[in-house]
């Protein structure tokens, strides 16, 4: 988090020991701007993805997500215990009947 050099360096210098070639600075270089493209293009793929899945809205994840205890199917029975929530590990399920 400090410094994002380091970790590339690393990393890039354990690759020239791999391929048995000596470590010099434009290999970082060419490194960093090859990894740049790549987030890039994945960032690029995945919002043509969202694009297509029609999921681009600002509140799509709100209005499209349900939690399945809060979900309600048209015709069915209303239950007496209609969601339980456990902040202890489950121990109050146990004392529950």
């Amino acid at each position: 988090m400090r410094c994002p050099r380091l970790g590339i360096q690393t990393f890039v210098r354990a690759l020239s020991d791999m391929q048995g070639i000596q470590f010099k600075n434009h290999i970082l270089v060419q490194f960093s701007l090859a990894y740049d493209i790549y987030i890039q293009l994945v960032e690029a793929v995945r919002l043509c993805v969202q694009e297509k899945l029609d999921r681009v809205s600002l509140h799509w994840q709100i209005l499209n997500n349900c939690p399945a205890c809060q979900y309600e199917v048209v015709g069915e029975p209303v239950l007496a215990i209609w969601m339980m929530i456990a902040v202890d590990d489950n121990n109050l399920l146990k004392h529950l009947e």
